[in-house]
C-alpha cells in the first residue's frame, strides 16, 4: 500500500507535505509578500519545498510568495490566474522551467530574477501577456530563447539583464521602447528582430552583447535613423542592421505599337483623385485588349470622375 504523505506543517489556506510538495489552495487572489520584510507563511520551510501546486480557485500568485525557495523546481500555475506578483519566484535557484497560462496578463518586477537554471518559460502570446516588470528574468542565465508577447509595449529596465545564455530575442510589432539594460550582458545572444514601432532604446540596453551580429529591423535605413538610441550600445550600432526596404516602383514599360496595350500604370503619390484614375485605367488594360483610342476616352472619362468625387468630398468636409 502507498504511504499517506505526512503534513509537515500547514496553515488556512497551504499544506507542506514530506514528500516537498506545497499545495496552495486559497480563493481569488493569493496574498502578496515583501521580500525582506513580509514573508510568505512557508518561508521557514523554503528548504524542503521542491514542488508546489497552486489550487483552479487561485488567480494570483501573490508577491514575494516563492521568494528564495532554492529547491523549488516545478510548480503548476493554472488557468484563471491573471497575474504573477513582484519576486514571485525571486531566487528560485532549482526552477527549471515554467508554463504561464494564457490568463496571466501581467507579470510583476523581478518575479523570476535570478532564476539561473530556468532553461524555458512559455510567455503566452496574442490576448496573453501585456506588462513585464522591470527586471522579471534577470540573471536567469541559462534561459536560451525568449518570444515577447504581442501585446507588450515596453521591454523594461534589466528585464532581461545578464541572461547570458540567451540567444535570439523577437519583438512584437507594439513595442516602442527598450529600456536601459535590458540585454544587458546577454553574452550569446547573436540576433534580435526589431519592428518598426520601436522608438527608443535605452542606455546599455545591448551593452556587453559581444556574439551579437544581426539586427532584422523592420522599417527601412532611414526610419532607423530616427530611433533614438542612448549610450553604450556599440554593440547594436556595429552590428548588420537588415532593414525592410520600401519596395521600389515597377518603371511602366513602353507600349508595344499596335492596336492593343499591355501595360499598366505606377503611381507613388497620395492624391485620391488620382489613385482612383490609375486603378481604373490599370483595371481597364489588364481586362481587355484596348486601342489606344479607347484608352484615350478611358483616361478622360475616369479623369472626370475622379476630380468631381474628390471636388464633392471637398464640398462635404467644407
Amino acid at each position: 500500500m502507498p504511504q499517506t504523505p505526512e503534513i509537515i506543517a500547514s496553515g488556512d489556506f497551504w499544506t507542506l507535505y514530506d514528500s516537498g510538495l506545497l499545495d496552495i489552495y486559497c480563493n481569488g487572489d493569493m496574498p502578496d509578500y515583501d521580500a525582506g520584510y513580509t514573508y510568505a507563511p512557508w518561508y521557514d520551510y523554503r528548504s524542503q519545498i521542491v514542488s508546489a501546486t497552486i489550487g483552479n480557485s487561485v488567480t494570483s500568485v501573490g508577491g514575494a510568495a516563492f521568494y528564495h525557495c532554492a529547491a523549488l523546481a516545478s510548480v503548476t500555475i493554472p488557468d484563471g490566474v491573471t497575474s504573477i506578483g513582484d519576486y514571485a519566484f525571486d531566487e528560485c535557484t532549482s526552477l527549471t522551467s515554467v508554463t504561464i497560462p494564457d490568463s496571466v496578463t501581467s507579470i510583476g518586477g523581478a518575479a523570476f530574477r535570478d532564476c539561473s537554471r530556468l532553461t524555458d518559460a512559455a510567455i503566452p502570446g496574442a490576448g496573453g501577456v501585456s506588462n513585464i516588470g522591470k527586471q522579471a528574468f534577470r540573471g536567469c542565465a541559462a534561459l536560451a530563447s525568449v518570444t515577447i508577447p504581442d501585446g507588450v509595449t515596453v521591454i523594461g529596465f534589466a528585464t532581461f539583464y545578464e541572461c547570458g545564455n540567451l540567444s535570439s530575442v523577437t519583438m512584437p510589432n507594439r513595442v516602442v521602447s527598450v529600456g536601459r539594460s535590458a540585454f544587458y550582458r546577454c553574452r550569446r545572444l547573436a540576433s534580435v528582430a526589431m519592428p518598426l514601432s520601436v522608438m527608443s532604446i535605452g542606455k546599455y540596453a545591448f551593452d556587453g552583447c559581444e556574439s551579437l551580429e544581426d539586427v532584422y529591423y523592420g522599417g527601412t535605413e532611414t526610419q532607423w535613423g530616427d530611433i533614438e538610441i542612448g549610450d553604450y550600445n556599440n554593440a547594436l550600432t556595429s552590428a548588420a542592421i537588415h532593414y525592410t526596404e520600401a519596395p521600389t516602383p515597377t518603371p511602366t514599360p513602353e507600349p508595344e505599337p499596335g492596336p492593343a496595350v499591355a501595360g499598366r500604370i505606377v503611381y507613388t503619390g497620395r492624391s485620391k483623385p488620382i489613385i482612383r484614375l490609375v486603378e481604373a485605367v490599370n483595371a481597364l488594360t489588364a481586362a481587355f485588349a484596348v486601342t489606344d483610342a479607347q484608352i484615350e476616352q478611358a483616361v478622360a472619362d475616369a479623369y472626370d470622375a475622379a476630380f468631381e468625387e474628390g471636388d464633392e468630398q471637398d464640398d462635404n468636409d467644407g
